[in-house]
């Protein structure tokens, strides 16, 4: 009798089990790891992580009394542009932007060597890109000082790199590269808002950036600086022309964005511009314009998908990389 007692109870507490597995624990696993535990551990984005990006980008992990503390070429404040990541390849270091929480945009010179032509070393068309291995990503919420990261500071490494197919180094336009991560960055960043394909721009835009500063060399802070809007071009850039501000040396791949509704929305990727230095005289930048860009990075990054044209053709003498 008291075999066949316990054999019941057991029986029972197996179908209690299984009641609650099915009903109760199956259920919950499935809501909370359906897109990120059974996912490959790489490539595009599926149409919930679209769908939560639209509620969660473009925002800072600070309040909102202190959003525009940093503009006009100042500091940074921690965690107050947390889309902005420093870019560090053997050669040289840039800025980048987080644009979902594996995904990051940056100038394709930065990620790129022209390979020199012998009868004109200044215009080669050609060139050769870095090793996935070779990129770190740092993550502008962690690393203050580009130029002197602290030894065993943590990198996201790279394991997937589109370089735009219509970029050449001798021509204007379409310096822009996607960059996928090899894992996703949560509590490090938050994306940046993209935007629409006809988003307006304002007058008024914010560059954010590891740049040069020429009052502190040996230091490449986190740095924002309000620049003026002044034309978009033929080329698919937004230009801007500011009274003593441009972007400086490991600017270049930056986000320029504007503020709509409280967010943060991405309008361009830093590329090129005048010399830096403060001497008086207006500076003009030039921004590659994600807004025309679109339908690339959609296709690459898994967003959504459309037609559209992109063009390229040759620099003005007083525009340079930085």
């Amino acid at each position: 009798m008291r075999v066949t007692k316990n054999f019941r109870n057991l029986i029972c507490m197996n179908r209690i089990v299984l009641v609650l597995c099915t009903f109760v624990f199956l259920p919950i696993f499935e809501a909370s790891f359906s897109d990120d535990f059974w996912r490959p551990l790489h490539g595009k984005l599926i149409p919930s992580d679209s769908r939560a990006l639209n509620h969660t980008c473009g925002k800072h992990f600070l309040p909102d009394e202190v959003e525009f503390r940093s503009i006009g070429s100042t500091l940074a404040k921690n965690k107050e542009y947390p889309w902005t990541v420093g870019l560090k390849v053997p050669t040289k270091r840039c800025s980048a932007v987080l644009i979902s929480t594996r995904h990051v945009l940056t100038a394709a010179h930065c990620v790129t060597i022209p390979i020199k032509d012998s009868k004109n070393s200044k215009n080669s068309c050609r060139f050769v890109e870095f090793f996935e291995s070779q990129v770190q990503i740092y993550p502008g919420t962690k690393v203050k000082d580009m130029l002197n990261i602290p030894l065993f500071t943590g990198s996201f490494r790279v394991v997937n790199m589109t370089v735009h197919p219509n970029y050449k180094p001798c021509l204007r336009g379409n310096d822009i590269a996607l960059l996928e991560l090899s894992q996703n960055m949560f509590s490090d960043g938050s994306p940046i808002c993209m935007p629409d394909a006809n988003e307006t721009i304002p007058e008024v835009l914010t560059l954010t950036g590891f740049g040069w500063n020429p009052n502190d060399p040996k230091r490449a802070m986190l740095q924002a600086v309000n620049l003026t809007f002044n034309s978009t071009t033929i080329y698919n850039e937004i230009e801007t022309y500011t009274q003593d501000k441009a972007p400086c040396q490991g600017d270049s791949g930056g986000p320029l964005f504007k503020t709509k509704n409280g967010k943060h929305i991405l309008l361009g990727i830093a590329y090129a511009s005048t010399q830096c230095q403060k001497d008086g005289t207006k500076k003009r930048a030039l921004f590659d314009d994600v807004r025309t860009q679109i339908e690339w990075i959609c296709r690459v990054s898994g967003f959504f998908f459309f037609s559209m044209i992109s063009v390229a053709l040759h620099y003005p003498a007083d525009i340079q990389y930085f």
